[in-house]
C-alpha cells in the first residue's frame, strides 16, 4: 500500500507540472500571438546625421520681414518594429522650423512600402537663399545667440500618411525631430560628437507606441486602427 500510495502522490504531483507548463506555455504563445498580428506599433524615427552647411538670417524690420539662407543635409532611419504587419507610407513631407517658425517648406519624398522588422533610411537635403521668414523679436535675438557659438538648434518635422498590412484604415503619422547642428562648411568633417543620433518623437495624433489615436478609412473618416 505505502508503494501505492507513493506512486500516486507523485503521479499527482507530475500532472499538476504537466498541466502548469502546458498553460504557461499555451499562454506565452497566445500572447506572442496578440503582438505579432493584433497590435499595432508605430514606426520608430531617429536622425543619425546631419549637416548645417549655412545658416544666415538677415532680420528685418520689423522682424516679420527677415529672411533667411540656410543649406541642410539630415539622414533618418525608420524602423518597423511589428513581427508580422509591413506598413505602406503615402508621400512623405519634411518641414524645418527655427524657434518656432518655419524656414521650408515640406520637401516630399515618394511613399514606400516598409517590411516588417526592417530599418529604411531617407537622405534628405534642404537649402534655399533669402527665403522669407516670419520671427518674432526673440527669434532674431535666438538667433545672434547661437550665431555666436555656431551651434544652431532646428526642429525637423515629418508626417504621412499609413496603412497597415492587412487594415484598410489610413493613419495619419507625425514625428519631430529636435537638432543641435554645429554650423561646418562644406568639404570639413564633423566630429560624431557635434551632431549626436537624436531620437524623433511622435506628434499629437500618434502619442503612444501602439496605433494612431486618429485614422482615416479608405471610405470613411473617423474611428480607430
Amino acid at each position: 500500500m505505502g508503494f501505492w500510495e507513493k506512486c500516486d502522490r507523485e503521479c499527482t504531483w507530475n500532472k499538476i507540472c504537466y498541466w502548469v507548463w502546458t498553460t504557461a506555455i499555451c499562454g506565452g504563445v497566445f500572447v506572442l500571438l496578440i503582438f505579432t498580428f493584433a497590435v499595432r506599433f508605430l514606426p520608430l524615427v531617429t536622425s543619425e546625421d546631419a549637416e548645417l552647411q549655412r545658416f544666415d538670417l538677415i532680420p528685418g524690420t520689423p522682424p516679420t520681414n527677415s529672411s533667411v539662407s540656410f543649406n541642410a543635409t539630415v539622414m533618418l532611419a525608420l524602423h518597423n518594429p511589428n513581427i508580422y504587419r509591413g506598413i505602406s507610407y503615402g508621400p512623405l513631407a519634411a518641414s524645418f522650423f527655427f524657434n518656432g517658425y518655419r524656414i521650408h517648406d515640406s520637401t516630399v519624398t515618394a511613399g514606400f512600402y516598409h517590411k516588417p522588422r526592417k530599418t529604411v533610411r531617407l537622405h534628405l537635403t534642404v537649402g534655399g537663399v533669402d527665403r522669407p521668414v516670419i520671427l518674432a523679436t526673440a527669434g532674431v535675438l535666438n538667433f545672434e545667440a547661437e550665431n555666436v557659438t555656431g551651434v544652431f538648434g532646428l526642429e525637423l518635422r515629418l508626417e504621412t500618411m499609413i496603412q497597415y498590412k492587412g487594415r484598410k484604415r489610413m493613419c495619419e503619422f507625425a514625428v519631430t525631430c529636435p537638432l543641435k547642428l554645429q554650423l561646418v562648411h562644406p568639404g570639413i568633417s564633423v566630429s560624431p560628437a557635434a551632431n549626436n543620433r537624436t531620437n524623433c518623437t511622435w506628434g499629437e495624433n500618434a502619442g503612444h507606441n501602439f496605433c494612431p489615436t486618429r485614422c482615416y478609412s479608405l471610405k470613411e473618416d473617423g474611428g480607430r486602427c
